[in-house]
């Protein structure tokens, strides 16, 4: 049975905001292709191409990082396209990586932002390399027009992922600088951190000789988490409180997770939590001061994410108090996440009730003395 592949991917949402997420998409399959093929040296690169045709009248570093993007290159040393990843590419809507939480439309979504695909990738059968080469696009067809042969054994396997012509509507929401960029994908990817599932991974930006280390940038703003749960009804759930040393563009947040990745966000704001407000800090903490993220997971939240990742398919509010909803879920991070953050909040409303005390005492003294003064 033929798929019509326009009218599927057509079918997929992907908000504008979201730009990345087939970035990470296919961070996601580098990581678990490295995991099948067993490699503890793991590597993986992404590389950011810009739209150079302004560079020459861009001199400053800081405005010719916010020159549009228009591929990104992802490369690992992973297992490769051999015959049963193949396969389950050309497959739609493949049960492949079900046990993954895999839904068969990853690669659906890169056509969502991005015009064209091209994969190159080197891959092991019956003991010998091969090199497999196709494209991938709504005028290209990877089942009839592909280059497979054997290549010599000393040509390393690696694979590189090509994501060419990145949409206009797309790019022009999506966030620019490098480091900003790679933040994101830590954010994204932090139950791989937390969870020492992380493959080296390099974000490379030549243009500028820009090359970050996300491991090193997790390490270097990390600044405390603590393992924690929670349980609603039969379903427990696992909760990560992360702090990170504050920037500015990342706010407190819960961080609701299916299959090791981020599916939807929610701020925190002061009306959940009472003191949490801009950055956190203890006394005697340093200058920096910190955010603050929730990292939720668990099998419910697993098993009812939907299919284009983007949200959970189960009720947002209380239905008759059957099942499970968001809310409930919610309300219990909150409740966990407030006995966390006492130690920051405290200062926040010890200084918030002298400030009140303070203010009392003064009024008060103004009032004394004006009835003195008028009796």
């Amino acid at each position: 049975m033929r798929v019509d592949l326009q009218g599927r991917v057509s079918k997929l949402s992907l908000p504008k905001r979201n730009g990345l997420l087939p970035v990470i998409e296919a961070i996601i399959n580098s990581i678990h292709s490295i995991a099948d093929r067993g490699n503890p040296e793991g590597n993986i690169e992404l590389y950011i191409e810009r739209d150079q045709s302004q560079s020459l009248v861009l001199k400053d570093e800081n405005a010719s990082q916010a020159l549009p993007i228009k591929n990104f290159v992802i490369k690992d040393n992973g297992i490769g396209f051999d015959e049963v990843n193949f396969k389950s590419f050309l497959t739609s809507d493949s049960r492949y990586k079900a046990d993954r939480g895999g839904k068969g439309v990853g690669r659906l979504i890169w056509l969502k932002a991005f015009e064209k695909v091209e994969i190159d990738s080197i891959y092991v059968k019956n003991g010998k390399k091969y090199s497999r080469r196709f494209d991938f696009s709504f005028h290209h067809d990877p089942e009839q027009v592909f280059f497979d042969e054997e290549v010599d054994e000393e040509t390393k396997i690696e694979t590189k992922v090509k994501l060419l012509g990145f949409q206009s509507d797309y790019s022009e929401h999506t966030v620019r600088k490098s480091e900003v960029i790679a933040k994101h994908i830590v954010e994204h990817c932090l139950r791989f951190f937390l969870l020492s599932k992380m493959p080296k991974l390099l974000v490379i930006d030549n243009s500028h000789g820009i090359s970050i280390n996300a491991m090193k940038l997790y390490e270097d703003f990390l600044k405390r988490k603590e393992e924690d749960s929670f349980k609603i009804g039969d379903h427990t759930f696992n909760l990560t409180h992360v702090m990170f040393e504050a920037s500015s563009d990342i706010d407190h947040k819960i961080s609701y997770c299916g299959n090791d990745r981020v599916v939807e966000e929610k701020s925190i704001k002061a009306s959940d939590i009472n003191g949490l407000s801009g950055k956190l800090k203890e006394r005697n903490d340093d200058d920096t001061g910190s955010i603050y993220i929730a990292s939720v997971s668990g099998d419910y939240l697993d098993s009812h994410i939907s299919d284009d990742r983007i949200s959970f398919n189960f009720p947002k509010e209380d239905e008759l108090e059957l099942g499970l909803s968001f809310d409930k879920i919610q309300n219990s991070v909150i409740r966990s996440s407030k006995e966390f953050l006492s130690p920051y909040t405290k200062p926040a409303l010890d200084e918030n009730r002298e400030k009140i005390i303070k203010f009392i005492h003064n009024s008060s003294e103004t009032l004394l003395r004006k009835r003195r003064s008028s009796s």
